[in-house]
């Protein structure tokens, strides 16, 4: 019996790292997961090239970058004036510039434009940085006649989008 309990503990150390392996295999995954969210979300916030200079180390303020020549453009989106229950109202301009908003990121799905982010009812981003593009106001331009297709495409009474864009030096 001495020789059945040895092997009897054997088999459970097995099992028991056999376990450890499954739970390590797993945290693993989780953490992989973890990081492809986390660079998701920074990408979304600062343009790639960047974020990856940081990521290698670069001092921050050397990240800065001038650019002479970039057009940036300003897409507000209008609602005509809801009526009734002040949440409702809220609800659908919530949807109203969900709707715009994801229909105007997939247009810009181009190294030629970078989106730099929405306030309130405002889309902005730029052509020419941080990606040089000596095509800068020609870009904006057609983005600017696409964003207008896209919301009329997207058939919501009363909205519409007011755009402007600018060129000039950027930091």
């Amino acid at each position: 019996f001495s020789g059945f309990k040895h092997y009897s503990r054997l088999d459970l150390m097995c099992e028991r790292e056999e376990q450890r392996a499954e739970e390590l295999e797993t945290s693993l995954s989780l953490a992989d997961s973890w990081k492809k969210q986390g660079d998701e979300l920074l990408y979304s916030m600062i343009p790639r090239s960047v974020a990856d200079r940081l990521r290698n180390g670069q001092d921050p303020l050397a990240t800065c970058q001038t650019f002479e020549e970039v057009t940036v453009i300003f897409a507000e989106v209008e609602e005509a004036a809801f009526t009734g229950d002040a949440i409702q109202s809220a609800m659908n301009t919530v949807n109203t510039l969900n709707a715009a908003f994801s229909a105007f990121d997939e247009i810009i799905q181009s190294p030629m434009a970078y989106k730099v982010e929405t306030v309130g009812k405002v889309y902005m981003a730029v052509s020419g940085a941080p990606d040089e593009n000596p095509l800068h106001m020609q870009t904006v331009a057609d983005l600017s006649l696409q964003m207008l297709q896209s919301i009329k495409n997207l058939e919501m009474d009363g909205v519409s989008v007011k755009i402007g864009f600018h060129t000039g030096p950027v930091v």
